[in-house]
């Protein structure tokens, strides 16, 4: 049963079946256990020291801090932003959600033993479908009661990518499946030849995905149909691909970043001399990747328009027209134009950032320690 922590009406309405919409921002987290939480809030608190100084120099003030439920021992693996409510699980399973005007929680359940492997959120509606490698199980927004539980036909390793009814995962068996989340079954599988350990984009429609050993495919999502393939990559990607226009750009572990058309045809790729381990983003007509070591813009021709020398890490946000960007560290202020730094401090007590909105949105923080805090644009 779930932890109540307010008092809100037990909502009973039935799963819709239709209008399933990804309305938020997700991130999935590591779900090894690597960085366990201190065990009270004191403690956690403290294990964040968020400067209203630093903040302010970066363009951003603090609106709230909130601290998710986290079962002692454990740590946070996976948030999800949305308008109203920030969805949090840690690695023991439960499920806690907070109000994203107030940062209150609404209530916790550990939905599952902590032996079982999850892989993100998705939102339906009025509901919370919280992806398990074998199950879905599908939560009441209002209290956190479970209204569904619903088996795969494969093990799925992969956050979703929705599509209309259908929730679609790459597996560790090399298959890209649709999960019918309103009929609660498969309603169709591809086949890979390695497994795909990274969630797929859709690029004007079309599901892209990255197999392990670098092959590409391009599906029809709704008919499961192959649209395209190549196997000009010699290895599989650690960050997720991204829809760049009508390109998906893949930062591979070959050191090479790629483009590659929805037919399968290779638009463009640029050679480095290690292997590229950051996200890359896409905003405004730019690309944005670490490469060796430095932040680097590439225009959709896969031109390289700058690289700066004394900037690395992953663009989180834009804020103003300028690159918010965080390599697990530091936390700078970028100019996008020549990659220039403007204002930096010191964020090593931070996790990771999620934008709400990634340019001029709020932006949240989640710190090492189990704390999330609302940050706004001044």
């Amino acid at each position: 049963m779930p932890t109540r922590l307010s008092d809100r009406a037990r909502w009973t309405a039935a799963l819709t079946l239709a209008a399933l919409t990804l309305s938020g921002c997700s991130s999935g987290g590591n779900p090894a256990n690597v960085n366990p939480v201190p065990s009270n809030l004191d403690a956690r608190r403290a294990a964040f020291p968020l400067s209203d100084a630093d903040l302010g120099k970066l363009g951003y003030r603090r609106d709230w801090v909130g601290y998710p439920t986290v079962m002692t021992g454990q740590s946070i693996a996976h948030v999800a932003i949305y308008p109203d409510i920030i969805a949090v699980q840690d690695t023991a399973s439960t499920v806690s959600v907070m109000e994203a005007g107030s940062g209150e929680r609404r209530w916790a359940n550990e939905i599952a033993t902590k032996l079982t492997r999850f892989v993100g959120f998705t939102r339906i509606d009025s509901q919370l479908a919280v992806s398990a490698d074998s199950d879905l199980y599908v939560l009441n927004l209002n209290d956190g009661s479970i209204s569904s539980r619903q088996s795969y036909s494969r093990l799925v390793n992969t956050s979703p990518v929705l599509v209309g009814d259908l929730a679609v995962y790459g597996t560790a068996s090399g298959e890209v499946i649709a999960h019918s989340i309103s009929l609660g079954f498969t309603r169709w599988a591809y086949g890979t030849r390695s497994a795909i350990n990274q969630p797929g984009v859709l690029v004007n429609g079309t599901f892209g995905a990255v197999t392990q050993v670098g092959e590409v495919v391009f599906i029809n999502p709704t008919t499961g149909i192959l649209q395209g393939r190549s196997k000009q990559m010699f290895a599989g990607t650690g960050v997720r691909p991204i829809a760049a226009g009508d390109l998906m750009v893949v930062a591979s572990s070959d050191q090479s970043l790629y483009a590659f058309r929805t037919d399968g045809s290779l638009a463009w790729r640029y050679r480095t001399s290690a292997p590229l381990t950051r996200q890359p983003v896409f905003h405004d007509g730019v690309i944005y990747a670490e490469v060796e070591g430095g932040l680097a813009a590439f225009n959709t021709r896969g031109e390289l328009v700058w690289k700066s020398a004394d900037v690395s890490g992953e663009v989180v946000a834009v804020r103003k027209g300028r690159l918010m960007v965080f390599n697990g560290t530091t936390f700078s202020q970028v100019d996008a134009a020549r990659g220039e730094t403007i204002a930096s401090a010191d964020f090593s007590f931070v996790e990771r950032f999620i934008p709400e909105t990634f340019a001029d949105g709020n932006l949240y923080v989640v710190g090492k320690s189990g704390v999330i805090a609302k940050l706004m644009p001044r």
